[in-house]
């Protein structure tokens, strides 16, 4: 059972690396509990003051599940949108991005 628990914090994880849209977070947590065999009570994504989560931004997951006779619940902050962005300028700096200078080295080596 402990290491069931700690998936809560695993799944968290998850979403925050996968938070590309809330929906997008949500099933990335629902996954990883879901592959540890944990079936949550809830999984949400809400705005930080807890209203209605954001199209991008700040935002918190909210995880509620029983693993065995205990229930646990935990939360994280993630940026929602923000895995998208940084693809997009990785992939705009892998374009726009100099080639390296060739170099060539004319010296001879001694024998």
């Amino acid at each position: 059972q402990r290491e069931q628990a700690l998936t809560l914090h695993k799944a968290l994880r998850a979403a925050q690396a996968l938070a590309t849209t809330a929906a997008a977070a949500e099933e990335a947590a629902r996954a990883n509990l879901a592959a540890a065999g944990i079936d949550a009570d809830y999984v949400a994504v809400v705005g930080e003051e807890f209203t209605a989560a954001p199209e991008a931004g700040p935002a918190r997951i909210l995880i509620a599940a029983k693993v065995g006779d205990v229930r646990l619940i935990d939360n994280m902050p993630l940026v929602l949108g923000r895995a998208a962005a940084a693809e997009a300028d990785e992939a705009a700096e892998a374009t726009t991005a100099p080639a390296p200078a060739a170099t060539t080295d004319q010296r001879r080596q001694p024998r």
